[in-house]
């Protein structure tokens, strides 16, 4: 989908400024991977491979043998705002999930997760490309991965359930980790077998040197290009996709996609590939879920000779990485011409384009990897302006960063949350984009403008198209004036501004609550929300209520013992809910006996008994994380003994320490106050 103007000069005191682009790569078909350039590829012998391997053999995968003659038709879908994790281990990225939602991402991208070469924890500039040299389609366990594993895998993405956060997963499929035995030979690495011994064994890659004909889905351009149109690794990546799926994940992102064939392809080259991996795997997303399974390919510069991206945007978004370029090349104030046309020619719908990518940055030969990081944000903040396509913001390391930690934290700048609550709240609507007097503007629909000064200039700005009447900026949250088509800004570079009188949300809310943990018959719990359209909260079991006002009163009615209290804030980008838990101690009720503050990193248990009978281990039937309860029955006297977390049956010789023996004559015990004693 082509659209129908051109994007006008800027328009200077001293002559005609342009926004950039920048050249696409020298050879079109080049075959881009992102770890084309690694210089660490470890020699080995010659593993003498089968010269002539049965290809096929039953992986019981569910695949379809007959390629479709035509491409599928294309298909409107999500536009989100993703926040590319770069390299994060996944317990940072959950860690972090609140952040990212109130940033306003609606989706995270992760690096590879299979296991990957050499797994060592130091300067990420050492290690990234490892990530792309993967030995085996399995989600990495155990070391396997310096990310992460499949426990912390499960627990990240039943966390971001909890934010409406999707979570998707970079797959490598087109190449496993190679090995070079000269400048011109490179052969699958011998820690492959250990993964995957029927590939390694019967050496099911095309060559086993460079090529020479830029054969884009067939060529071996530093790393060895699998045989993808045969059946046993289609059989392994799907099964690789289904084990994601079954660990939480919903979509991915595949590398050098575009070097993989589709049915599309010439007959010479075309396979079932795409039809037997991401059309199974979306289908089973689907009957597990009910949703939509996420998916984009990376295509760095065109799809190859002769070839299209409609092969791919049938089943998947595609990256359109030069107009990406041209979009950081005019965030550097460049004289270069852009226009509104998307360089791909694919419907925007169908498009992910960012202000940088991992592979701008990380590789020897990006593009962004010497621009600040203030650049950077501008060519975002331009991009997540666009309607209708995905936009994607490369948190990128600092040059120190170790590969897992978390590099610089700009995703959190007060214009990155702006500008992605104003891609989120216009999705579709029409925009119109001009540009004039050094700032680049994208109107949207004509009540909403973001403006981006990428040269000095007067502060005086053409805005025909959004209507007269006042507005707020978003970022600073002040008013500006809009009269007959034009507008007087600030000295700032970034403005968000929407109608005042449009009911718009920035970011979800966010909510504090202010209590004491232990109190008598009652009390008053303030609640601090910011951002919120609706405040509810619930006590216990009981019914949700609608908050007026800011403060909940506990009802003397409430029975002794714990109680639980969720308030929930919403608004129309999303909800926040915070849950605590008090304790009532005013009465004894019954036999029960409860431990507060508590360390939830350590395992609790009672030894009670009754004053001149034999003592017995109680396990507690409540656990929160920092309280213990249970019922005492007719002992009356305790102990409460610590073990390791990983202990599930208590044994006198695992303990770790125990409390002096605590007379029962009343139900709330602060754990801080007893006396411990390590006989």
């Amino acid at each position: 989908m082509k659209h129908k103007f051109l994007l006008p000069l800027l328009l200077t005191s001293i002559g005609v400024l342009t926004l950039a682009s920048c050249n696409s790569p020298a050879n079109d078909n080049t075959h881009h991977k992102d770890d084309d350039d690694d210089p660490e590829i470890d020699p080995i012998p010659d593993p003498d491979p089968d010269p002539d391997p049965d290809p096929d053999p039953d992986p019981d995968p569910d695949l379809d043998p007959d390629p479709d003659p035509e491409p599928e038709p294309e298909i409107d879908v999500e536009m989100p705002a993703i926040l590319h994790c770069f390299d994060w281990h996944l317990n940072n990225v959950k860690s972090n999930l609140k952040n990212i939602k109130e940033s306003g991402f609606n989706i995270i991208q992760l690096s590879p997760l299979q296991p990957q070469k050499s797994p060592q924890k130091a300067n990420w500039k050492n290690q990234w490309w490892k990530l792309y040299q993967p030995l085996g389609f399995q989600v990495a366990k155990n070391n396997e991965n310096v990310l992460g594993n499949k426990d912390d895998l499960v627990s990240l993405c039943t966390e971001a359930d909890k934010y409406d956060i999707k979570i998707i997963v970079d797959v490598v499929a087109n190449h496993l980790a190679s090995e070079e035995r000269s400048k011109t030979d490179h052969y699958l690495s011998s820690a492959v077998r250990d993964y995957e011994p029927y590939i390694y064994d019967n050496n099911l890659i095309h060559h086993t040197g460079f090529t020479t004909d830029n054969d884009v889905i067939r060529g071996d351009m530093g790393l060895v290009d699998l045989q993808t149109e045969n059946s046993y690794i289609q059989g392994r990546v799907q099964s690789l996709l289904k084990e994601y799926v079954d660990l939480g994940v919903d979509g991915f992102r595949f590398d050098a996609a575009k070097h993989i064939e589709t049915e599309y392809d010439t007959e010479e080259y075309k396979s079932d590939f795409w039809k037997n991996t991401l059309d199974v795997a979306k289908e089973y997303y689907k009957t597990k879920t009910g949703d939509e399974l996420f998916a984009y390919g990376e295509i760095l510069g065109n799809p190859g000779q002769g070839r299209s991206f409609s092969y791919y945007t049938g089943r998947m978004k595609v990256t359109d990485s030069d107009q990406s370029s041209e979009y950081l090349a005019a965030a550097r104030g460049s004289t270069s011409k852009i226009d509104e046309d998307y360089d791909s020619e694919v419907a925007p719908s169908k498009l992910v384009i960012w202000g940088e990518s991992h592979d701008t940055y990380s590789n020897d030969w990006g593009e962004s990897k010497d621009d600040d990081l203030e650049t950077v944000q501008k060519a975002y903040f331009m991009q997540a302006s666009r309607r209708n396509a995905s936009v994607l913001y490369f948190a990128r390391p600092n040059d120190d960063t170790v590969i897992g930690d978390i590099g610089n934290t700009n995703y959190l700048n007060k214009e990155i949350k702006a500008i992605n609550a104003f891609h989120n709240y216009y999705g579709t609507s029409a925009e119109q984009i001009s540009t004039n007097n050094g700032f680049f503007i994208n109107i949207r629909k004509d009540n909403g403008a973001a403006l981006l000064r990428v040269r000095r200039s007067e502060t005086t700005v053409d805005v025909t198209g959004l209507k007269d009447g006042t507005y707020k900026d978003v970022i600073s949250n002040n008013t500006y004036t809009v009269s007959n088509g034009s507008v007087t800004l600030g000295s700032q570079d970034y403005y968000v501004l929407i109608d005042a009188n449009e009911d718009i949300d920035i970011t979800v809310p966010t909510v504090e609550l202010n209590y004491q943990s232990t109190y008598s018959n009652t009390q008053n719990v303030t609640v601090n929300a910011s951002g919120a359209r609706t405040i509810t909260y619930k006590i216990n079991n009981g019914a949700e209520t609608t908050l007026t006002g800011n403060t909940i009163t506990l009802p003397t009615s409430l029975s002794n013992g714990l109680v639980t209290l969720t308030v929930k804030a919403s608004n129309k980008i999303g909800e926040t809910s915070k849950t605590i838990q008090m304790i009532k101690t005013n009465t004894l009720v019954g036999k029960q006996l409860i431990v507060y503050n508590i360390d939830n990193s350590y395992k609790y248990f009672i030894w009670a008994w009754k004053d001149g009978s034999d003592g017995s281990w109680l396990t507690p039937t409540t656990d929160t994380g920092n309280l213990i309860g249970l019922d005492m029955g007719q002992s009356n006297m305790f102990i409460i003994v610590k073990f390791a977390s990983d202990v599930t049956t208590p044994d006198w010789n695992k303990k770790i320490n125990q409390t002096e023996n605590i007379r029962f004559d009343h139900q709330f015990y602060n754990y801080s106050d007893l006396n411990i004693s390590n006989s």
